[in-house]
């Protein structure tokens, strides 16, 4: 039998922050995602030791094709960061298979997420109520894509 992988070490007082906005009129919600990550981490005593951001980027979007967000964990695992921490879950993705990844990635380095709003934990009933609203999320987007969709003849539907 293989023995259990060896969980690496992690600093649980550092975070890497992620902020993602969808387009680059946004601006404005960056800098509220900076200022509330910000007092969660005084709030915490926690370090924000990198700051990654993805700037007109879908929650949709593949992994892939969010460069601050591989940024972000790419930096959890060379800092040794505890903490992943986004302002929302929405942030991080707004996809369960993508959102699920990036968990799985967290894990793999020792590190978890970390919400200022939203459930964050890694006790059966967070992680499963978690999974719920990572689904509400694309939901969320799906029903925005439908709603802005133009149709064939002009109309929006």
């Amino acid at each position: 039998m293989k023995p259990a992988a060896r969980k690496p070490k992690t600093d649980a007082l550092v975070a890497v922050a992620y902020l993602r906005v969808s387009t680059d009129e946004q601006t404005l919600g960056m800098e509220a995602q900076r200022a509330a990550i910000t007092a969660w981490a005084e709030r915490q005593g926690m370090t924000v030791a990198r700051w990654c951001e993805d700037l007109g980027v879908s929650g949709g979007a593949e992994l892939e094709a969010r460069p601050g967000l591989l940024e972000a964990l790419g930096a959890v695992r060379d800092l040794r960061a505890g903490v992943l921490v986004a302002h929302k879950a929405d942030r991080i993705a707004r996809d369960v298979y993508v959102s699920e990844l990036v968990k799985r990635e967290l894990r793999a380095a020792g590190a978890g997420l970390a919400l200022v709003e939203g459930i964050c934990g890694d006790d059966p009933f967070s992680e499963m109520a978690a999974t719920v609203m990572d689904a509400a999320a694309r939901l969320e987007r799906r029903m925005i894509g439908a709603r802005t969709k133009v149709c064939p003849s002009g109309w929006r539907a």
